[in-house]
C-alpha cells in the first residue's frame, strides 16, 4: 500500500494543524476530537476520529429545570385541566 506522508509543524504550544487532506479523508470537522494511538513495538502513532455516545457526556450540562418543577407543573396542569372539565360539566 503506497504510503503518502504530510508535514505539519508543531507550535511552541505542542500543537499542530492537521492538513486538509487529512481532515478530509478522517472526516472531521471544527470541534470534532482525535486519538492517538501508540504503537510502542513499532515506534509509530496512528490518528483516528473519536466517536463520543451520548452516554459519554450525559450529566456534563446541568439541566435548565429541576425535577421538583416539573412536579410542580405536572400538578398546575392536572388542576387547570380538573376545573375545566368542571366548568364544562357545569355548563351542559
Amino acid at each position: 500500500m503506497p504510503v503518502k506522508e504530510l508535514i505539519a509543524t508543531v507550535t511552541t504550544k505542542g500543537q499542530i494543524t492537521l492538513p486538509a487532506e487529512v481532515q478530509r479523508r478522517l472526516g472531521l470537522k471544527p470541534h470534532d476530537k482525535v486519538a492517538f494511538a501508540i504503537d510502542t513495538e513499532r515506534d509509530e502513532v496512528t490518528l483516528h476520529p473519536v466517536a463520543f455516545p451520548l452516554q459519554a457526556v450525559f450529566g456534563s450540562v446541568a439541566p435548565a429545570t429541576r425535577t421538583e418543577d416539573f412536579q410542580a407543573i405536572s400538578r398546575e396542569v392536572r388542576a387547570e385541566k380538573i376545573e375545566d372539565e368542571v366548568r364544562t360539566l357545569k355548563g351542559q
